[in-house]
């Protein structure tokens, strides 16, 4: 079975797979708009950036430590493969945001870890 590519770096030809890294892949949450506004009339209009998440069930701290790489502070220009809102797997420039707090870490692992992208374009 050949799982998607999700794939990760710094810039568009250099990526490399979560798999090389050795880190699992994600559950994606791609969204056409960053934010959502309500109009008058009751209906809703899309508004921002593509936005996505991968949501990783758990990470070790060095599978953690591999994706922090790619993120020297909170955010980080990037390249990603991830899920589109269709269903195809497309490349994108977007800003990598490191979680800012961490739910759940035990000695051995992190669990629910959710790496966010902004500013998504297709590239």
């Amino acid at each position: 079975m050949n799982l998607p590519a999700y794939q990760i770096g710094t810039t568009a030809v250099n990526l490399v797979s979560l798999e090389s890294l050795g880190v699992p892949i994600p559950k994606a949450s791609p969204a056409k708009y960053s934010k959502y506004l309500d109009l008058g009339d009751g209906t809703v209009r899309g508004a921002g950036w593509l936005t996505a998440e991968w949501r990783f069930a758990y990470l070790s701290h060095a599978q953690r430590a591999a994706l922090k790489a790619y993120c020297s502070g909170s955010s980080a220009a990037v390249y990603v493969q991830t899920l589109a809102e269709d269903g195809t797997y497309l490349k994108y420039s977007a800003v990598m945001v490191w979680p800012q707090g961490i739910n759940g870490m035990r000695a051995d692992m992190l669990v629910d870890f959710v790496i966010g992208f902004r500013t998504m374009v297709a590239v």
